[in-house]
C-alpha cells in the first residue's frame, strides 16, 4: 500500500523494480520590465543536478518534478512530493535561488505608473492629484520622451509637496527655478506660479510686519529713554527754579537796605547842615 492509497503497480514485486537515478536540468525563463517601460526578456537558468528516483511510473515522477519546480518559482519551501510507492522526487534546489528568480521576475521596485508616465512612488499620489486638478501637465511639453517628462513631473510633484507641507524656508528660489525650467518645456505650471506668487507676497507682507514691529519697538525704547530725560530735565528745573527764587529774594533784600541806606543818608547830611549853621553866641 501506498501513503496515499492503493499503489497502481501492485503486481510488480519490489525486488524487481527497476530502479534509475538521472540527472534533469530545468530552465525557468521570466521577462522582466525595466525602468522605461520596454519589456526585456531574461534568461534565467537554474542548472540543479536532481536525482529522480524513476520507477515503473516514471512519467507520473517527472510530471511531479515539475510541479515542485513550480512550487518553487512561488518562493515556498522545498517539500519531498511523493507521487506513488518508492517513486519519489526530491527536490534539493535552495531557497536563495528562487528569491533570485523572483528578483528579476518582479517589476522595477520603487516606481508606479500613474497614466503612463513612471514615477516615484512617494509622489504618485501627488501626481494623480495634479492630474485630477489640472490635467495632463505634461500634454504640451516639447520633450516627447516619456521618461524626460517622468523626471521633469517628479521634480515638480517634489516641489508642490514642498509648498504644500510649509516645507521650503531657504528652497523658494530653487524652487522657482525649477518651476521656470518646467515651464520653458511647456509643462503646464501655472497652477505652482500663483501659489508661488502667493507665498512671494506673504513673505514680503511678514518682512514689511516685522519692519514695522522693530520699529514700533525702536520708537518704544526712544520713547521710554525721552520721558527718562525729560523728568530728569524737569528735576534739574526745579532746582534751577528754586536757587532762581533764592537770589531774587537776595536782591529785594539788598534793595531795601541800599533805599534804607540812602535815605539814612540824606537825613544825616541835613542834620549835619543845620548844625552847621547854627550860630554860637
Amino acid at each position: 500500500m501506498c501513503n496515499n492509497g492503493p499503489c497502481l503497480n501492485d503486481d510488480v514485486e519490489e525486488d524487481n523494480q527497476l530502479t534509475q537515478y538521472v540527472d534533469v536540468q530545468v530552465p525557468l525563463e521570466t521577462q522582466i520590465v525595466s525602468a522605461e517601460g520596454q519589456i526585456d526578456e531574461v534568461q534565467a537558468v537554474i542548472d540543479q543536478n536532481v536525482n529522480v528516483l524513476i520507477g515503473p511510473s516514471g512519467a507520473q515522477s517527472l510530471s511531479g518534478l515539475s510541479a515542485s519546480l513550480g512550487h518553487c518559482n512561488l518562493l515556498e519551501p522545498p517539500k519531498d512530493v511523493i507521487l506513488i510507492e518508492d517513486d519519489v522526487v526530491i527536490l534539493d534546489i535552495k531557497r536563495e535561488r528562487c528569491e533570485l528568480v523572483e528578483k528579476f521576475s518582479s517589476p522595477q521596485r520603487g516606481t508606479v505608473c500613474v497614466q503612463g508616465y513612471k514615477v516615484k512612488r512617494s509622489v504618485a499620489k501627488t501626481l494623480e492629484a495634479i492630474f485630477k486638478e489640472h490635467g495632463d501637465i505634461a500634454a504640451e511639453c516639447v520633450c516627447k520622451t516619456d521618461t524626460f517628462r517622468s523626471s521633469i513631473l517628479e521634480t515638480v510633484c517634489e516641489d508642490a509637496q514642498l509648498i504644500q507641507n510649509n516645507d521650503f524656508n531657504g528652497k523658494q528660489e530653487d524652487i522657482e527655478r525649477r518651476v521656470l525650467d518646467a515651464k520653458a518645456v511647456n509643462i503646464n505650471v501655472s497652477w505652482l506660479q500663483a501659489h508661488l506668487e502667493a507665498i512671494r507676497k506673504r513673505k514680503e507682507a511678514r518682512e514689511e510686519y516685522n519692519l514695522l514691529m522693530e520699529m514700533k519697538a525702536n520708537n518704544l525704547m526712544a520713547k521710554k529713554a525721552a520721558e527718562i530725560n525729560l523728568r530728569k530735565r524737569r528735576a534739574e528745573l526745579a532746582v534751577v527754579q528754586e536757587r532762581s527764587k533764592e537770589a531774587k529774594r537776595s536782591v529785594e533784600v539788598a534793595h531795601l537796605v541800599g533805599r534804607n541806606l540812602i535815605d539814612s543818608f540824606f537825613k544825616c547830611r541835613a542834620e549835619t547842615d543845620m548844625w552847621a549853621k547854627a550860630a554860637v553866641v
